[in-house]
């Protein structure tokens, strides 16, 4: 094997890299913030294997009006939910960063597959300090691996108002083989 083929930074790779942003506003339903992009959401099914490591890095800006706000975000595969937060922004944010970044690791492969998650949703309050909500399993989650999947990011905000607004702007899904012989 050549040194270039034996780095494990060439195990790393970018399936999908979304180009153009998505807004969620004024509304109490659930919605996606996954825009289009280069590659694919959609995975094949035996995508996921053991020791498949999927890393989800999203980014974006959101706004809230003169009162708290309860905002619930989760992560999705297919019909699974790998991780949910429900997070209650200040009022009076104008345009405030937020970030959320996952890691799965498929444990199990098969149709009674399974995959274990963990993650973070941070955000900029109105003093700029960082505040966040936790994406955590304790055990696998269940995953049919022979299915395709499509993977989804959503938020949904407890009430709609105008003032009310989440921005997503670059989101990069990333896979790592697991093969670390």
């Amino acid at each position: 094997m050549s040194r270039s083929q034996n780095n494990w930074w060439n195990q790393l790779h970018s399936f999908f890299v979304m180009e153009s942003s998505v807004t969620i506003s004024n509304s109490a339903t659930v919605a996606t913030l996954i825009g289009s992009g280069r590659g694919r959401s959609a995975l094949p099914a035996g995508f996921f294997a053991v020791s498949r490591n999927l890393r989800i890095a999203m980014e974006g800006y959101l706004s809230t009006g003169d009162s708290t706000v309860l905002m619930r975000v989760q992560v999705k595969i297919g019909d699974g939910v790998f991780g949910t937060t429900h997070i209650t922004l200040p009022a009076s944010l104008s345009d405030k960063w937020f970030g959320l970044d996952m890691d799965l690791v498929c444990r199990v492969s098969g149709a009674a597959g399974g995959m274990m998650g963990q993650g973070i949703f941070q955000h900029l309050d109105g003093s700029d300090f960082v505040k966040g909500g936790h994406l955590i399993n304790t055990s696998n989650a269940p995953i049919d691996t022979t299915s395709a999947h499509t993977i989804d990011i959503t938020a949904s905000f407890a009430s709609a108002s105008t003032a009310q607004a989440i921005t997503s702007t670059n989101l990069v899904l990333e896979f790592m083989h697991g093969d670390y012989s």
